[in-house]
């Protein structure tokens, strides 16, 4: 009873501690989205997340709040019950009730876990089930629940592994060892786990189910078995980040890992990343405690294969922390187990060393975590979606190409339906036909048959805007998915939209569009995720303000003058480390002859983007204009080299680099950068590599 009452009472305190943070509205990236798909219980993005969307309909039925303020709330208590169970499995080891409350509550001074916790996002949803597997799993149940336990173990992990592709790769493998080593021990459990693991298959029927009711928020179409397994399988994203997904080269493998550690040591602060490696690296082999081996071994290769994803499969995820967020609960129960070992030794001296080591663990990275406190605590997402469509008179079309904006249009769709006659498109679909409702669109239907003309991107929006008999609007165009898609004037209509057909009035110059955006939506912006968005927004409409005066010969240095004011005021007033405004006010530096600055402008975007391609590459092309036989030749060399290994799939690099050393009459390298041949970085290192870090 005492273990089951620490659990509930560290649920409803880590629950309590999270519901101030809890986002009011959809919050930015994939949750309105997955709000949407809650509230109707429509279809998720792969994987689908069966039973997600279930338990966020759930809470979409409570009466208080925002539909997406309910909807994160099931994450909140997803999150609350993981560390409720972290705590029952602590005291289960014998860690001191106050010991096992605080440590099953370190989580929450983890940015990532909170952050998952506090927003209509899957990833709480998924810790929760992989804490409940190692829970289930724990060998010190009693021989009379232990069997039991682990079938309910077993249903768990083949429900998680259908929805999470991280703990696929952790629980598949697991538990056919399981069920092999059952087998051979000839153990009572041996027959019924393959029925139990069939009976957790039959939860992906609530995704083909949802695909055939043809909701609005319709990700994909698993109607079919084939189509089930593939939307299960996220086949179309490992389509999409297909060049992302185990990267080609070392030096993209060094650059993922060291962004996910120095992520980890936040995370977790350096205490408490010691005592929980030491208890992942030593429990396994802890002889005399077989049990706790046993369990130490199940903790440990959790980690190991969540660090393995976050770096070599899902690396996209590390900038918005969508990975790792199991490692928080299980570091914590790593760190739990160590301190059991040792507490029953230091017998009264227990009650002074243990809040001396609980406080080195939770201090640091709580306080070092205050920023992060109220960062889903914003209207910001809502207000941004409403800028955005107020601006669609009837029968406009509305392409996006940034998650934040599609997941918040489908969410208002759903919640409260757009303007009459308003239609959206995320861009980057145009290449399938439309699903759900849309499929019953004639408009929306007509558009994407006009959209197969295209072989890319680029052509589908082209065939789009061609066809479509009213005003057009882009998000950010000219940038992303609409390069070389800006209109034929000046920039019309307000962040985030730019129309390139039929409406929209032309802003008076960067400075003033850029300034009156901001005077507009600064009160809204409560966050710091929420002015990084707008400064991204603010400095790609700085972009095509130039590169559409630049086409039209309107490239005045007044115009480059107030293009650089406009920079700097995304810099001073909005976002003073935005990789991206350091780049485009280097870019303006660099049209108005100003080398010097250009390349001080382009060094500060490298170095608040180190592993950027377009960063690497502006630095080396202002540099390279120094000419050949310098050392700022010498090292624009060096960084396109760089760049090269990082993304070896990317061309412009590639081209760049041969151009360059063929302008230092370098026939050998311009060959090897020609002929993509690896070996022309070993190449570049040793003949330019002094020659650069010469001063």
């Amino acid at each position: 009873m005492v273990m089951v009452r620490i659990g509930i009472v560290t649920a409803v305190a880590a629950f309590l501690l999270l519901l101030p943070g809890v986002s009011p509205v959809a919050w930015w990236l994939d949750s309105g989205e997955l709000s949407a798909a809650a509230v109707e219980l429509g279809v998720p993005h792969p994987p689908g997340v069966p039973g997600w969307a279930h338990l966020g309909r759930l809470a979409a039925a409570l009466p208080i709040g925002a539909l997406g303020f309910r909807v994160a709330l099931a994450s909140a208590a997803c999150a609350a019950a993981a560390c409720g169970l972290v705590a029952d499995l602590l005291r289960r080891h014998r860690l001191p009730a106050p010991a096992a409350f605080v440590l099953a509550l370190w989580p929450l001074s983890n940015p990532t876990f909170v952050r998952a916790a506090r927003i209509a996002e899957i990833y709480a949803f998924g810790t929760l089930l992989a804490v409940y597997v190692v829970w289930a799993l724990d060998p010190r149940w009693g021989r009379g629940r232990a069997d039991r336990m682990r079938l309910c173990g077993a249903f768990v992990a083949t429900w998680a592994a259908l929805g999470y592709g991280d703990l696929r790769l952790a629980f598949a493998p697991w538990f056919l060892g399981l069920f092999v080593l059952a087998v051979r021990r000839r153990a009572r459990i041996a027959a019924w786990l393959p029925v139990v693991a069939a009976m957790a298959l039959g939860t992906a029927l609530a995704v083909l189910l949802a695909a055939r009711r043809e909701p609005v928020a319709a990700w994909g179409d698993p109607t079919n078995l084939g189509g089930l397994v593939d939307h299960l399988t996220a086949r179309s994203i490992r389509e999409s980040f297909a060049t992302e997904i185990l990267p080609a080269s070392a030096a993209a493998w060094r650059e993922a890992a060291t962004r996910f550690a120095t992520r980890m040591a936040d995370d977790l602060g350096p205490m408490g990343l010691a005592i929980a490696g030491w208890g992942l690296v030593t429990l396994p082999f802890a002889g005399r405690r077989p049990r706790t081996a046993a369990l130490g071994r199940l903790l440990a290769w959790i980690v190991v294969v969540h660090t393995f994803y976050a770096i070599g499969i899902n690396p996209m995820g590390e900038a918005d922390r969508q990975t790792g967020i199991v490692i928080a609960p299980v570091a914590a129960m790593a760190a739990g187990l160590v301190l059991a070992r040792f507490v029953g030794r230091l017998g009264r001296a227990r009650w002074a060393v243990l809040p001396l080591a609980l406080a080195m663990i939770v201090l640091p990275p709580a306080l070092g975590s205050f920023h992060e406190a109220k960062v889903t605590a914003t209207f910001a997402p809502r207000h941004w979606t409403a800028a955005a469509v107020d601006q669609i008179p009837e029968g406009g079309l509305l392409l996006t190409q940034s998650d934040d904006l599609a997941a918040g249009l489908r969410m208002m769709r759903v919640a409260e339906g757009l303007p009459p006659g308003v239609r959206t498109i995320p861009a980057q679909h145009l290449y399938r036909p439309p699903m759900g409702a849309a499929s019953h669109d004639p408009v929306i239907v007509r558009l994407h048959r006009a959209a197969r003309r295209g072989a890319n991107d680029a052509e589908r929006v082209r065939a789009v805007t061609s066809v479509h008999e009213g005003p057009v609007a882009l998000e950010h165009p000219g940038s992303g998915l609409f390069e070389g898609i800006a209109g034929t004037g000046p920039p019309s209509g307000r962040l985030p939209v730019g129309f390139v057909v039929g409406h929209g009035v032309a802003a008076e110059g960067p400075l003033a569009d850029v300034r009156g955006a901001w005077m507009r939506l600064e009160p809204l912006l409560a966050t710091y995720e929420d002015r990084r968005r707008f400064a991204d927004a603010a400095t790609r409409r700085i972009a095509l303000w130039i590169e559409v005066a630049g086409g039209l010969g309107l490239a005045s240095a007044d115009l480059l003058t107030d293009a650089l004011s406009a920079g700097r005021f995304v810099l001073e007033t909005v976002d003073p480390d935005h990789a991206h405004a350091y780049a485009v006010v280097a870019a303006i530096f660099d049209r108005l002859g100003d080398r010097r600055r250009a390349v001080e402008a382009a060094r500060a975007a490298l170095a608040r983007a180190p592993a950027g391609e377009r960063a690497l590459s502006n630095l080396a092309l202002y540099l390279s204009r120094a000419g050949p036989g310098t050392a700022e030749h010498a090292e624009a060399i060096v960084l396109l080299a760089r760049a090269v290994a990082l993304r070896p799939h990317h061309d412009r690099p590639w081209d760049a680099l041969a151009n360059l050393l063929a302008a230092e009459g370098d026939a050998v390298g311009a060959r090897l950068a020609r002929a993509r041949d690896p070996a022309v970085l070993d190449h570049v290192g040793r003949i330019y590599g002094a020659r650069a870090a010469a001063p």
